[in-house]
């Protein structure tokens, strides 16, 4: 679940802007690892067919969701992840519902330019793409 943005409009300037950035960085770093892994189990597993006799290929669906100063008008900085306010609670619910549909239909396949990295999560080529080893 991506929860942290892939891109800011502004600039982090004041060190808590900074550091709420270098959090967010961090989590987007992780699901990057987290979304190789699968990718290349699923590459893996569509060469081998005693691993694709075995296993399902994992499918890989994001469903953006951006809360506004409409929708909730207090920040959603690294505080706000430990915050039970129910206003933010109801909000996070009610953006949930509205795009609740968005998971079964192609607005949610990944990979997407809009979503988390997926050119990017590659420290070097996937073996299935390049065919080294």
């Amino acid at each position: 679940m991506q929860i942290n943005p892939q891109r800011r409009r502004e600039l982090p300037e004041s060190s808590n802007e900074i550091i709420d950035r270098r959090n967010e960085l961090s989590g987007n770093l992780a699901l990057g690892q987290e979304l190789y892994f699968i990718t290349r189990i699923n590459a893996l597993m569509a060469q081998d067919e005693t691993l694709a006799a075995r296993y399902k290929p994992i499918k890989i669906r994001l469903v953006p969701m951006h809360l506004d100063a409409k929708d909730y008008p207090g920040p959603l900085d690294y505080a706000s992840k430990f915050d039970r306010n129910p206003a933010l609670i109801h909000a996070l619910l009610r953006k949930g519902r509205e795009r609740a549909e968005w998971f079964f239909d192609a607005r949610s396949d990944w990979p997407r330019d809009d979503t988390a990295p997926h050119r990017t999560v590659y420290a070097t080529q996937p073996m299935a793409v390049s065919g080294k080893a």
